[in-house]
């Protein structure tokens, strides 16, 4: 057995002979141009009168035309007498005072390939424009013997009145012919000025509210001549809402709702509008779209055609009435709902052939009107004796209130039954008709077999097997009367966070609330989610009157509720699975206040006026419905008066109502008392209380304002030039502290650096003597300052460096605080400010390898993908992808070129952004690949942030792949035998593929000896001989056995004693 071989492919010559046929020109009809059509024409003939075309008979027809068009082609009523080279010149010319003139329009010559009388279409290949109302000719001449002419048939009567035939004998002229007749002829031809329509027509003409319906706007060009531009306007006409369109593939220049096309050439060109048809449209609603349409023609006229309208009748269904043995008086019943037994709740209903009737109510009666406008009805029959009867039976709906009947349709119809004892289904249908069937009525279906019937009839009604039933077409069935949004009170337009919210659906249907299936609903959060999904409603009450029309359904939402709109799609569903839809929103709003203390001072003395401004702005979604202040003034202050006296409900309490989103201010004056203690300061609280407009309270707000009095008024902020940080990177604070008032005596800061940050140092030294001395104790530094003199501003610095493990996307808040004093040594108020970085750095977490495949053939590519996502807050500087191919794998190429290494792929990646990355690697398979080899790929991603900090190495495998390679394994069995001259001798021949891969192709030869004839084989291989040598030959050969038998002969001419070798080869090669 031979190595194994690469794939050799498969060389096959195919030899194909094509067929030649002489075409006829002319001879058939051709494809008809865009806007073809005829315009003069004479087809009367009588018998085979013609008149002859040869070289010396030329004849000429002429014809007034009736617009202005371009000639495509004539037919004419021709015979060839002659043989096929026989040639006949048709041309077109303009007419000279009633005869044909030298001047040529247009011409063709062509040969008619046969003898037969034929209508031949004659084609231009430049064909000319004919001007409204000018007199042309047709004019046919041939160089033909006068021996074989060519016959151009007429009506033998002068027929066509707008013309005349006429001959030329020898060149001697044009003269009528005689008798006077009219050639056959018929002009087709395409109008030359630009002719557009507006065609619209919908592809589903019998929507459901809710429902998608395309409608198909073809725009059509049947002149010559490209019309400059046309307009389509969408007239918006209610109950249709615009979802899409492919105009711009028509060439639209504008989108919609108006449509701009230019230069619109002959030719037909179409495109979709698909429109929606809105929830809550009345089923038996007609809806139409319309498109206003206007165009400039080739002339730059500008037309005004009829505007393209289509319509759509919505909510029409069907509803099935079943036949039901049960009495309904002395009727049986007609049922809605569709029988669910078998064979044993069968009933066979003898139809007698006397014309009795067999009536059938519906019970109950109608809840609701019903609307009906077609009928069929499908009934099980056979006939009484199970053979092959003509049977005659008439059917008939009837609106019966107990008292009167109004027939509404009848339907009669014979029908043949066959010769075995079963039960056909029969359809009867109803003649269309248009009848609303009142409430408390009911429908009637009336059967008579009548008396031109061979036999008897059976009717099988009542089971899943012969479910006799009338089909109707209607448009009121299941319906949502109303659909409520509703809180936990009742029907509301607004709701708040803290409310409940109630979706109540009544439904009803015409044949009663039994018929009511249920209800569901979708309901969408105002972020887009979907909060029930079809869920099935709560049935809440039905109808307790005879007949019970309706059943109610709710589903409650409890609170706490999203703020925005919630929108809820309720389907009701009626048994048959006919459905309604209505859809309504509801708005959750609430109002949220901010709250604000300023003053108009912030130092003062014994006598001073100032002003608190307290600022509440809603910005909230919606109203508050109550909102009070309530400010209790220092003893130190006189109350002076408010900017809103009208609101005080009390001694500094401020109550409105109904306050929208907004900003508001309410001002209160005050003065200083005088011959007050000393004190440092003022501090003043305020509180704001207010609820929504459902009167549900929400959290109180608090705002105050400190007033020095006498006193220093310090400020204090920190800065830095950094919002971000990095692990081991340093940070620069800086602190200043600004004195607006009178002089301080004492100042401390406190800085205390956040965990995450080390304090490393400060500028304090550099305010000079102001400098009394820090303390560092952890992360806290305590500076002390001396006096700070009134209208002083000091600043200094604090350094900070960051920690090695910082989390990435935390945030790290430095606090300081200021405490200090007044001369008189009173504390005042301290001051607090922050300054927050955010860590900053890239956060690949993970990553992957992905191969496709889970086993390759040898020299396969192995398509893999190296991906992994950077979800961290600024992209990474560096990345490094090293990857290792594992033993029998080799590098082909990649989307980024890599530093190569042996089995070793190294990519380099700079400034790789937020999200995922995929970088696409080929691989090749090594062609001498062992069968069941494991290969993968494995490797790392490593990357820096901005501050080139090596995060930890993130090891990668992919899925083990596995070699799968064909193996031929050759056994021959007797390995050695004896045999006499002329005897059989029989092998078995094992031949296996115990690899796991297909063979793509395996050759078993052996070269016969000449003592040895060929018998026969059970191979299912091809067998081919080459002089002496065999050889078997498979295809796509699967794991598995090719093993068979072979049956050789020795000749009768084999020496005794000899020896010979059977030598069998095997080759193979893979997929």
């Amino acid at each position: 057995m031979s190595r194994r071989l690469p794939t050799s492919p498969l060389a096959v010559t195919f030899f194909v002979l094509l067929l030649g046929a002489a075409l006829l020109p002319l001879l058939s009809t051709p494809a008809a141009a865009f806007g073809e059509r005829v315009y003069e024409s004479n087809t009367v003939i009588a018998g085979t009168n013609h008149l002859s075309v040869d070289s010396s008979d030329s004849v000429a027809q002429s014809f007034l035309t009736s617009a202005s068009y371009r000639l495509l082609n004539l037919t004419l009523r021709l015979r060839n007498s002659g043989g096929s080279s026989n040639t006949i010149k048709i041309a077109i010319q303009t007419d000279a005072a009633g005869q044909p003139s030298s001047t040529i329009l247009a011409q063709v010559t062509f040969a008619i390939g046969n003898t037969a009388l034929a209508n031949i279409v004659v084609t231009f290949p430049s064909p000319p424009s004919l001007g409204a109302g000018v007199r042309y000719w047709i004019v046919a001449t041939s160089s033909t013997s006068i021996v074989n002419p060519y016959e151009w048939h007429h009506s033998n009567a002068n027929t066509y009145p707008n013309g005349q035939a006429m001959t030329n004998f020898g060149g001697g002229g044009w003269t009528p012919a005689s008798p006077a007749t009219d050639m056959y002829f018929v002009t087709f031809g395409r109008e030359t000025a630009s002719n557009l329509t507006a065609t619209l027509r919908a592809l589903d003409t019998e929507p459901n509210p809710g429902d998608t319906v395309t409608f198909r706007l073809y725009l059509n060009n049947t002149g010559n001549n490209a019309a400059h531009g046309a307009w389509l306007n969408d007239t918006l006409l209610p109950g249709l809402t615009y979802v899409s369109d492919t105009a711009a593939t028509a060439g639209s220049t504008t989108g919609w709702p108006s449509f701009t096309f230019a230069d619109l050439t002959n030719g037909v060109r179409s495109f979709d509008l698909t429109c929606r048809v809105n929830v809550g449209t009345e089923p038996g609603t007609i809806l139409t779209k319309a498109l206003a349409f206007v165009y400039v023609d080739d002339a730059g006229t500008l037309r005004t055609p009829p505007s393209a309208q289509a319509s759509v009748l919505v909510g029409t269904q069907s509803k099935q009435l079943y036949l039901d043995p049960a009495a309904v008086g002395s009727a049986q019943r007609l049922d809605p709902a569709k029988p669910s037994g078998g064979s044993g709740s069968q009933f066979n209903e003898t139809l007698k052939k006397d014309a009795s009737t067999h009536d059938f109510d519906l019970d109950p009666v109608l809840a609701r009107p019903f609307h009906a406008f077609d009928a069929n009805a499908t009934l099980f029959l056979d006939s009484a004796t199970h053979d092959v009867k003509v049977v005659r039976l008439n059917l008939t709906l009837t609106d019966w209130n107990g008292v009167t009947f109004i027939p509404v349709a009848y339907a009669e119809k014979s029908i043949t039954t066959n010769s075995f004892p079963d039960y056909q289904p029969f359809s009867f249908p109803f003649p269309a008709f248009d009848h609303t069937f009142p409430a408390g009525v009911r429908i009637r279906l009336t059967i008579r077999n009548l008396g031109a019937s061979q036999a008897d009839a059976l009717a099988a009604m009542n089971s899943t097997f012969a479910a006799s039933f009338v089909d109707v077409r209607t448009t009121t069935y299941v319906r949502i009367d109303q659909l409520d949004m509703r809180d936990g009170v009742g029907p509301t337009t607004a709701w708040s966070p803290r409310d409940a919210l109630v979706v109540q659906a009544n439904v009803s249907d015409p044949l009663g609330s039994s018929e009511i299936a249920g209800a569901r609903i979708n309901l969408t959060a105002p972020s887009g989610a979907l909060i029930a999904n079809y869920t099935a409603m709560a049935l809440f009450a039905t109808d307790p009157a005879s007949p019970s029309a309706w059943k109610v359904f709710r589903f409650t939402l409890f609170p706490p509720l999203a703020q925005g709109s919630y929108h809820a799609v309720v389907t009701a569903t009626e048994s048959n699975g006919v459905l309604d839809i209505a859809e309504a929103s509801a708005l959750v709003r609430a109002p949220s206040f901010t709250f604000a203390k300023t003053t108009t001072s912030s130092n003062v003395n014994s006598g001073d006026r100032y002003t608190y401004d307290l600022w509440f702005n809603n910005t909230g979604s919606g109203p508050a419905g109550r909102v009070w202040i309530n400010d209790s003034l220092p003893s130190e202050l006189t109350f002076l008066g408010s900017s809103d006296p009208g609101a005080m409900t009390g001694s500094y309490n401020w109550t409105w109502t109904a306050q929208g989103v907004g900003n508001y201010r309410l001002s209160i004056d005050v003065q200083v008392r005088s011959a007050i203690p000393p004190v440092p300061y003022f501090r003043n609280t305020a509180f704001l209380n207010y609820t929504d407009e459902k009167g549900f309270s929400w959290p109180t707000k608090v705002a105050s304002a400190d007033v020095a009095f006498s006193g220093p008024v310090i400020s204090l902020t920190k800065s830095s030039t950094k919002t971000l940080v990095h692990s081991k990177e340093t940070i620069v604070y800086q602190i200043t502290i600004q004195n607006t008032g009178d002089p301080a005596k004492d100042l401390w800061v406190n800085d205390t650096v956040p965990a995450g940050l080390t304090y490393l140092s400060d500028t304090a030294n550099d305010l000079g003597s102001a400098f009394r001395g820090r303390v560092v104790s952890g992360n806290s530094l305590y500076i002390r300052l001396g006096d700070m003199p009134s209208l002083q501003t000091w600043s200094f610095t604090v350094t900070a460096n960051a920690a090695t493990n910082l989390v990435p996307g935390s945030t790290l808040v430095n606090v300081a605080s200021l405490n200090y004093t007044n001369l008189n040594g009173f504390l005042l108020p301290p001051r607090v400010t922050t300054w927050s970085v955010l860590v900053s750095a890239p956060d690949i977490r993970s990553a992957a390898i992905g191969i496709g495949r889970t086993q390759v053939t040898p020299a396969d590519i192995v398509q893999a993908t190296m991906s992994f996502t950077n979800a961290g807050s600024e992209p990474a500087r560096d990345l490094w992808v090293n990857l290792t191919l594992g033993p029998g794998l080799g590098y082909l190429n990649a989307t980024l070129v890599p530093l190569l290494n042996g089995g070793e792929v190294h990519f380099a990646l700079s400034n790789v952004p937020l999200g995922p990355t995929t970088i696409f690697l080929n691989a090749s398979v090594d062609p001498g690949v062992a069968d069941h080899w494991p290969m993968t790929i494995n490797g790392s991603v490593t990357y820096t942030d901005a501050y080139r900090n090596v995060f930890p190495k993130i090891p990668v495998a992919s899925n083990l792949i596995e070699a799968s390679v064909p193996r031929i394994v050759l056994r021959v069995a007797p390995a050695t035998t004896s045999i006499e001259a002329d005897a059989l001798v029989f092998y078995n021949i094992y031949l296996v593929n115990a690899g796991s891969g297909v063979a793509g192709g395996v050759q078993l030869s052996l070269p016969l000896p000449a003592s040895f004839l060929y018998i026969t084989d059970t191979s299912d291989a091809t067998l081919t001989t080459v002089s002496s040598t065999y050889t078997w030959s498979w295809t796509n050969v699967a794991p598995g056995s090719k093993s068979f038998s072979l049956e050789l002969k020795a000749k009768p001419s084999a020496r005794d004693g000899s020896r010979v070798n059977l030598t069998f080869h095997a080759d193979y090669t893979d997929l």
